[in-house]
């Protein structure tokens, strides 16, 4: 019994580097418009189950959407301020986090100059760059969820309520 064998011809690996290759340029290139688009369209797929669910209750479409929005808003701002507080939770513990653990790092480092002949101070200079990129992560991460809510309700209130002034006028 003989098995077939893939054909991998030049003309096939060309087309599939190039549809790998433009999808991710324009994923790269087209990140500012490809990621509010993404982000809608999560928000509508998550929006629709109870949408729907408040419809086959009786309720007018208009009344189960704003429903569905106002429990979508109140849901992303306690879920920024969870966030929020527990990264502040940290930031307030952070002296004694670092200090124990640039002990336990310097014990470590010790450790293995005596065991491994390992330079520490070396690695000391390192920790220290590395606490540092760590204290910049934190700050990031505060302000992403505080971003991301602001970006959101930027999106629903300029893209829904957003009016012609011309037709307002008249």
């Amino acid at each position: 019994m003989s098995t077939p064998k893939i054909d991998i011809s030049g003309i096939n690996l060309i087309k599939t580097f190039l549809i790998v290759g433009g999808s991710l340029a324009l994923f790269y290139f087209g990140k500012n418009l490809i990621m509010p688009l993404l982000v809608a369209a999560i928000i509508a797929i998550l929006l629709d189950i109870p949408t729907r669910k408040l419809k086959k209750m009786g309720l007018p479409n208009w009344l189960s959407i704003t429903l569905s929005l106002i429990v979508m808003i109140i849901f992303f701002f306690l879920l920024s301020w969870l966030i929020s507080s527990q990264v502040n939770a940290m930031a307030d513990d952070w002296p004694t986090i670092k200090e124990k653990l640039t002990e336990k790092l310097n014990g470590l480092s010790q450790w293995a100059n005596q065991e491994l002949s390992w330079n520490y101070k070396n690695y000391i200079d390192n920790n220290k760059n590395m606490v540092q990129k760590a204290e910049l992560f934190c700050k990031l991460f505060f302000i992403f969820p505080t971003k991301l809510t602001i970006t959101i309700l930027y999106y629903f209130c300029v893209r829904h309520f957003s009016f012609d002034a011309k037709t307002a006028l008249h």
